[in-house]
């Protein structure tokens, strides 16, 4: 239960926008419910085209939204604090659909009203707000932000003109790798190293991300929320660690300096959580790779024992708790 600051004025009131059966929604929610009495409302932001879903009504009034989870009706403008977890992904009414004018209808429409009616409506805290999200998700911003605060970033080149890329491949004498600006939810890639044998028409299918090859195998996922920083190194040779788990993973320590330039990249980034994915080269130097602003985390809870569902519910009342001391 809320004890002492937190527990000052009403119960906080938390809502989280994600996907069907996220499994991260339902872990922090139930730390929320177990340890703090706080029962969090779930937005299945995939299923509303299966459920009588969203009303969003103005007119002599302000702007009012509801959204239905469930048996439950949510007032927006009620909460004090929305996760903004998971939510472009195409509605589940739509599946089979792919590639049809009702399809696009669908996710184009519901998608649209969704950002609106809480965009009108909901004047609580945002972790993280939408525009932010969307921003900071780019990595050309991401590595240009990196780069203005000092952080040691890959040499980088984006381009999809042959030229370009072989000429930047040839300068790099480590090696070159590639992944996607954006990638895709219908397939997960994995960066890959590359060479000048690439053919024209896969070089100006679309921009892609070429970058130095960072020596070395520990790589560092460094989980920040809020004030609190929790450090993983993933001890790997593979390029990218994700390609298999079975590997060493442990909670470390993270320098000082370190841990405040990553604080300020999200406050650049208008951010107050993400995961930052990092690289140790042999001599030691460490490389900014990539932060994500919705990172998984659990996956390094399950491999470690840290409790980090159970820190990122505790961040979560407190950017709720701030609201909720004023009595409503």
């Amino acid at each position: 239960m809320l004890t002492g600051e937190e527990g000052a004025g009403r119960s906080p009131r938390i809502g989280i926008v994600t996907v069907k059966d996220d499994l991260h929604a339902h872990v922090v929610a139930h730390h929320l419910a177990l340890e703090h009495g706080v029962t969090p409302q779930i937005i299945e932001a995939d299923t509303l085209s299966t459920t009588p879903g969203l009303t969003w009504r103005c007119g002599d009034g302000p702007p009012r939204a509801s959204v239905r989870a469930g048996a439950r009706r949510i007032d927006v403008g009620a909460l004090d604090v929305l996760w903004w977890r998971r939510v472009n992904y195409p509605q589940v009414a739509t599946r089979g659909m792919e590639g049809a004018p009702a399809a696009d209808l669908i996710n184009n429409d519901q998608s649209a009203a969704l950002h609106g009616a809480l965009a009108t409506d909901f004047r609580g805290r945002w972790i993280d707000h939408p525009d932010a999200v969307r921003a900071a998700e780019n990595k050309l911003v991401q590595l240009s932000v990196a780069r203005d605060l000092g952080l040691r970033i890959p040499a980088t080149l984006v381009s999809q003109d042959p030229g370009e890329v072989r000429a930047f491949i040839a300068e790099q004498r480590a090696g070159v790798i590639a992944k996607p600006v954006r990638g895709t939810h219908r397939a997960g890639l994995l960066a890959g190293t590359v060479d000048g044998s690439l053919s024209d028409g896969s070089i100006m299918s679309c921009p892609t991300i070429y970058q130095e090859l960072v020596p070395g195998s520990r790589h560092l996922r460094v989980h920040v929320f809020g004030d609190t920083v929790v450090c993983a190194q993933i001890d790997s040779p593979l390029l990218d660690w994700r390609a298999d788990l079975r590997t060493g993973i442990r909670v470390v320590g993270l320098d000082d300096a370190l841990e405040s330039l990553l604080q300020q990249c999200l406050q650049r980034l208008g951010l107050t959580m993400g995961v930052f994915d990092l690289k140790v080269t042999d001599d030691g130097e460490v490389v900014w790779l990539e932060v994500n602003p919705q990172g998984q985390f659990l996956f390094v809870e399950a491999l470690t024992g840290a409790p980090l569902g159970r820190t990122f519910a505790r961040f979560l009342l407190r950017a709720a708790s701030a609201r909720s001391t004023v009595p409503a």
